[in-house]
C-alpha cells in the first residue's frame, strides 16, 4: 500500500514538469526501477 502511494507521488513529481513523452518515458522507467529493487 506505501509503495503504491509513493509510487504516484513520485511519478506526479516527475511527470508534472516534463512533455508527455517524456512522462511516459519516466514512469516506464520508474516501473521497471521499482521491479527491479523488488519494493
Amino acid at each position: 500500500m506505501a509503495v503504491k502511494t509513493i509510487h504516484c507521488v513520485v511519478v506526479g513529481v516527475y511527470a508534472a514538469p516534463v512533455q508527455d513523452d517524456e512522462a511516459v518515458t519516466v514512469v516506464a522507467n520508474l516501473a521497471d526501477h521499482l521491479r527491479s529493487t523488488g519494493t
